[in-house]
């Protein structure tokens, strides 16, 4: 993808990732390119289950390092759009570990994508996650606690819930009394095919 950041647009997904945590960008890429990429992943997973990672559900099949699957997945690993934005937006030169692709499917009992609600630290970490099918409330999107990556933020959760610091993965039921008493603001982030989201993941997200 050769899409380009002007200044103006760079300040607007800044300010967007410092309020809430996230900004969501749509038409990334094509619903062609969509279709594309998401059968050079079904292709794979089906062919190579040893260098698929399933959870015990078997709803959320996972493949580090998709780059390699095909020319479309090394082109957004490669994005200097995405990588600048992240680097405007956390200060530091960024280096892009690797691409993880995954495939969902509705399992009874599942606790959503990355097994439920968690952080992946309290520290800045950037991610970008492109939605290759249409995403709506029902269908495993992406869901983040708005604006919960900030230290006071972080410290006063620990506080009121009587949490572990360490603690970086939530219950269901934590969550769920957090939000009904409205200490917590919950974002479920629909959208088409191609839409992009950008996210800190220090916030408390899943997919549901």
């Amino acid at each position: 993808n050769h899409k380009k950041v002007n200044k103006k647009e760079y300040k607007e997904i800044k300010k967007n990732l410092i309020k809430n945590g996230y900004c969501v960008i749509e038409n990334f890429i094509s619903p062609g390119e969509c279709n594309y990429i998401k059968n050079k992943i079904i292709r794979f997973i089906k062919k190579n289950p040893k260098h698929t990672i399933v959870d015990n559900e078997k709803s959320d099949s996972r493949i580090h390092g998709a780059e390699f699957i095909c020319s479309k997945i090394r082109d957004y690993f490669s994005s200097n759009y995405l990588k600048s934005i992240g680097e405007e937006y956390s200060n530091n030169k960024l280096k892009n570990l690797m691409t993880m692709a995954n495939k969902t499917i509705f399992r009874k009992k599942n606790k959503g994508s990355g097994n439920g609600w968690h952080r992946d630290s309290i520290n800045i970490q950037y991610k970008s996650i492109l939605y290759l099918n249409d995403v709506n409330a029902d269908n495993g999107a992406f869901q983040i606690i708005e604006n919960s990556k900030s230290k006071n933020e972080i410290l006063k959760f620990l506080i009121l819930n009587n949490l572990d610091p360490s603690k970086t993965s939530f219950s269901e039921n934590l969550i769920k009394k957090n939000l009904k008493d409205k200490k917590l603001k919950l974002k479920t982030l629909i959208g088409k095919k191609g839409t992009l989201i950008l996210v800190d993941t220090s916030c408390i997200h899943r997919g549901s």
